[in-house]
C-alpha cells in the first residue's frame, strides 16, 4: 500500500512539475493572437474600408465601399446610406444617452440609431444646411466636441449643433485638410497654411507653418498634458499647451 502512495505522489508530484514548466515556457513565449481574414465573401461589401470604429456595445462599424458595416463577432451586416455611395468617416459617440453612428459621405452625412428592433435606422443632416449647395464634398473626418459635432470635407466644413439641431456652413481659405479632436478640444490643418484651434465660435492660428517646418500636421496624438503633432515630412513636433510652446 505504501509502494502503490508512494508511486502515485511520485507521478502527481511529476506532473505538477510539468505543468509548472509547460506555464514558464509559454509565459516567456512570445503572444500570438488570433487574426481572422475577412473577405468580401463574408461581410458581402465593396473591396474598399475607408475608416472604422466600436461602439459601447464592442460592435465593430466599418464605412465601406457600400455603406456602413457591423460586424458583432459573428453576423456583419451592411447598412446602405440614401445614395447607394460609401461611407468615408465614421464616429460614434454615446455622450447623449442615445448611441448615435454619424456617417459622411459624398454629399451626405448624417447618424445612423437603433430603433426598437434594434435595426439600424439611417438620419440624414443635409436638409439642415442653409445658403449652401454640397458640390463634390466628400466627408473626410468627424469630431465632436461638446455638443458640436464638425463634419470636414477638403473645401468645407459643416458644424451640426445637437442641441440646437441646425447646421453652420464654413468654406474658408485656405481649404481644410484635417481636423482633429485632441481632449475635447478641436483641432484643424488647412492646406498649406498653420495649425489652429477652435475657440468655440471661430478657429484661431495656434502655430505658424514656420513653426512646423513649412509642413502639414497629418495626425495629433495627446501625451501626458502635452500634443504629439505628426507631420507629412518633418517628423514628430510636442506641443505644451501649459507652455505654448513647440518642440
Amino acid at each position: 500500500m505504501k509502494s502503490f502512495q508512494a508511486h502515485l505522489l511520485f507521478f502527481a508530484v511529476k506532473i505538477i512539475l510539468s505543468l509548472y514548466a509547460f506555464a514558464s515556457s509559454a509565459a516567456n513565449s512570445p503572444f500570438t493572437p488570433l487574426i481572422i481574414n475577412h473577405t468580401t465573401h463574408n461581410y458581402k461589401g465593396g473591396n474598399q474600408n475607408w475608416a472604422v470604429a466600436q461602439g459601447d456595445n464592442d460592435i465593430i462599424y466599418i464605412g465601406n465601399d457600400y455603406g456602413l458595416l457591423s460586424y458583432d463577432a459573428r453576423n456583419w451586416k451592411l447598412h446602405p446610406l440614401p445614395n447607394n455611395l460609401s461611407v468615408k468617416s465614421i464616429l460614434v459617440d454615446s455622450s447623449t444617452g442615445e448611441e448615435r453612428i454619424y456617417v459622411g459621405s459624398f454629399e451626405e452625412f448624417g447618424f445612423f440609431t437603433h430603433n426598437k428592433s434594434n435595426t439600424l435606422k439611417y438620419h440624414s443632416l443635409t436638409h439642415l444646411i442653409k445658403n449652401y449647395s454640397l458640390y463634390n464634398d466628400e466627408v473626410w473626418t468627424i469630431n465632436k466636441s461638446g455638443n458640436l459635432v464638425f463634419f470636414q470635407t477638403f473645401s468645407s466644413y459643416f458644424i451640426f449643433d445637437e442641441k440646437e439641431n441646425s447646421i453652420t456652413s464654413h468654406t474658408p481659405f485656405p481649404a481644410p485638410l484635417y481636423f482633429f479632436n485632441v481632449i475635447n478640444t478641436i483641432y484643424a490643418q488647412f492646406i498649406d497654411s498653420g495649425f489652429n484651434y477652435f475657440d468655440g465660435k471661430n478657429f484661431k492660428a495656434l502655430l505658424s507653418r514656420e513653426q512646423l517646418g513649412d509642413d502639414n500636421v497629418i495626425a495629433a496624438i495627446p501625451l501626458n498634458e502635452d500634443i504629439l503633432l505628426i507631420t507629412s515630412k518633418k517628423g514628430i513636433y510636442r506641443y505644451s499647451p501649459a507652455k505654448k510652446s513647440v518642440t
